[in-house]
């Protein structure tokens, strides 16, 4: 059996059937039963107990983790608070800015690895990967080298020439000072650039107008996982 765990990319938001997500198009493709564990906007400790709660309940043979942005924190469980660097209206609080004003990539990257760690201390061989390509912020040994975003803009013949550290859609948003704030302190003087290149890849041959990926995006990435498991 496969556990896949993760945010509206392992959903598969915009999709009209959820048989077309990677999950299940991967599990077809290893001739395997698959549970999947996802939910679009999910903040990285959701996910982290989330996988941990179906590891305990199914013992799966394969895990795979699709991680969120690093900067969607979870504040409240009940109710349900998240921060987040993406701009969501509804998260513009003073909470909010004050938190990423006190914050910075080493902490969340930290934060990160140890919610990987929680992980792996119950499923030692689980293949982690990031969403946005936040991989680039930690080091760890079953976190593939390149992201979901990455890959797909890749196999539409799409190459980053700027490198980002943390990246959610949005960034760029008019309104988002928060997110404007935190970049200009944390990341380089790139980092709109690279920025602008992954919003270009909206409204593309694998990509919805959204960013999220279409059918052939969710392929493609549901082969390259087979490959490398």
């Amino acid at each position: 059996m496969i556990l896949a765990v993760g945010d509206s990319w392992t959903y598969g938001y915009g999709l009209k059937n959820r048989q077309d997500t990677w999950p299940h198009v991967l599990a077809n493709l290893l001739e395997m039963p698959v549970i999947v564990s996802a939910k679009s906007g999910a903040d990285n400790e959701t996910i982290c107990e989330n996988t941990i709660k179906y590891i305990k309940r199914f013992n799966p043979k394969i895990v795979i983790i699709g991680w969120s942005g690093v900067s969607r924190i979870r504040h409240s469980k009940k109710p349900y608070i998240q921060y987040s660097l993406s701009q969501v209206p509804s998260e513009d609080t003073e909470h909010r800015k004050q938190f990423f004003k006190n914050s910075n990539i080493n902490e969340l990257s930290t934060i990160w690895q140890s919610q990987m760690d929680r992980v792996n201390s119950v499923f030692n061989n689980a293949l982690h990967f990031s969403v946005f390509g936040d991989q680039h912020c930690v080091s760890a040994n079953n976190l593939l080298k390149i992201s979901m975003l990455e890959y797909i803009a890749n196999a539409q013949k799409v190459k980053f020439k700027y490198s980002i550290p943390i990246f959610e859609f949005d960034f760029l948003h008019h309104d988002n000072i928060v997110s404007e704030e935190f970049c200009n302190r944390e990341f380089d003087n790139n980092w709109i650039k690279a920025c602008i290149e992954r919003e270009e890849l909206r409204d593309s041959k694998m990509f919805f107008n959204c960013g999220h990926p279409k059918v052939k995006g969710h392929r493609s990435w549901a082969k390259y996982l087979r490959s490398v498991l």
